[in-house]
């Protein structure tokens, strides 16, 4: 089942969220050194302002 903010939970009730994802993927990708252009592009994002602001993510 799917909710507004992208969650899935599986039979075993583990959940899922697709956007939680992508903000770890990204944050990630800097850390590695990955280009701002090279990660618009993989997240397929229509603006550098919108990966801009999805690297903020510190652990």
């Amino acid at each position: 089942m799917r909710s507004p903010r992208n969650e899935t939970t599986d039979a075993e009730g583990q959940v899922y969220d697709f956007h939680y994802e992508r903000h770890a993927k990204r944050t990630d990708s800097d850390r590695m050194g990955v280009r701002s252009a090279r990660a618009q592009k993989l997240m397929r994002h229509s603006t550098p302002d919108l990966t801009a602001k999805h690297h903020h993510h510190r652990y």
